[in-house]
């Protein structure tokens, strides 16, 4: 009977065990940890619209081809040209479908990442305002304030407890879409890594105009509908009637121009997105010293309530002025990112996020 005891009970542990080892692995396979890497990687391998540029993408390869075949019997340039031209077409095509699909993983990471964050910062301002409205009620019952000074704390009450909803709202808005772009189920638990704020990737504004219009595809696009307007031209010296000849001129005319449009164009918008960069890593800068402020006022603040010296409230809007603080950081952060990722995708470079000043045009 003793044995018998003994066996009962170790098949209860066992499949006590057992249940708690498969409601850890349900809890495991439900949590999803991804860093703002992986989430770009999943989001190009399920977006639909760069598949589908992709296949074209290869399509358009395999007529290039064929037609690079044809024209080795009936040897033509201008043949070669449109080739070229419409697989130079479905390349940027690609390649922006691409860097769109990139930017809006970036949007939607730091966009979580902040709105996270954000809420702990307006639950803590809400706290502050429900103490504030409690004390001025209090001041209200003695006569120490009157009705408007009242009414103006009750209002910031209403005004931050709106706030803190939107933002509940946002932050479930961001985590349905980014779990979309990512292809994960509804039900899944999403759990992002900090983003880094170090900076590794030294590059001059010199070599990033150069980089970019030497990797333009729209430039090289404009360089090759140039070429075949001056074979037009040249075509109708032959046999053209002379306001033909006049015409195809002016179209080699028009695109010369063109091409230098969009050249000048080109440099303009780098050298602004160049400058855009060089700020974002100046704004993390202030705005750490800022956080850094904060942070040891919040410590001061602390030292004096404990001796009496400040109330609750007051230490506790000081813990809200450092929280913000570190918002702005965090939110400093963010922008870099998004900076580097249009800067990047102006350079033409083969990844958008994570280069390091050493990487391969496509």
């Amino acid at each position: 009977m003793r044995n018998n005891c003994i066996r009962k009970n170790l098949l209860i542990l066992l499949l006590t065990l057992l249940l708690i080892n498969l409601s850890c692995s349900v809890f495991a396979a439900k949590q999803t940890k991804i860093d703002l890497e992986t989430a770009v990687t999943m989001a190009l391998e399920n977006n639909l619209n760069l598949k589908i540029a992709k296949v074209e993408l290869a399509r358009v390869s395999l007529e290039y081809q064929q037609n690079k075949a044809s024209n080795l019997v009936n040897v033509s340039r201008y043949n070669d040209l449109e080739a070229e031209i419409n697989l130079k077409s479905a390349q940027n095509t690609y390649q922006n479908t691409k860097y769109q699909v990139i930017t809006d993983t970036i949007k939607q990471y730091t966009g979580l990442w902040l709105a996270t964050y954000d809420l702990k910062v307006k639950a803590k301002q809400l706290e502050v305002r429900k103490r504030l409205v409690k004390e001025a009620k209090a001041q209200y019952k003695i006569g120490n304030i009157g009705t408007t000074d009242l009414i103006e704390k009750e209002n910031d009450y209403s005004d931050t407890k709106l706030a803190l909803e939107t933002a509940t709202d946002d932050y479930q808005q961001y985590i349905r879409e980014l779990k979309r772009s990512l292809g994960l189920r509804e039900e899944a638990e999403l759990v992002l890594a900090d983003l880094s704020s170090e900076n590794s990737w030294q590059i001059t504004e010199d070599q990033v105009v150069s980089t970019a219009l030497k990797n333009s595809l729209e430039l090289i696009l404009k360089e090759k509908n140039l070429e075949l307007a001056q074979i037009d031209a040249e075509r109708a010296k032959i046999s053209d009637a002379e306001l033909d000849k006049k015409i195809k001129g002016k179209k080699v005319a028009a695109a010369r121009l063109d091409k230098e449009n969009t050249g000048d164009e080109l440099e303009n918008s780098v050298r602004e997105d160049y400058h855009d960069f060089k700020e974002s890593i100046e704004k993390i800068a202030l705005t750490k010293d800022i956080w850094d402020e904060t942070q040891e006022e919040y410590k001061i603040s602390k030292k004096q309530y404990d001796v009496g010296l400040l109330t609750r409230t007051e230490a506790m809007q000081y813990e809200v002025s450092m929280m913000e603080a570190k918002y702005n950081y965090l939110s400093a952060i963010a922008n870099y990112y998004l900076a580097k990722q249009a800067l990047q995708q102006e350079m033409n470079l083969q990844s958008g996020v994570f280069e390091d000043g050493t990487a391969e045009s496509q």
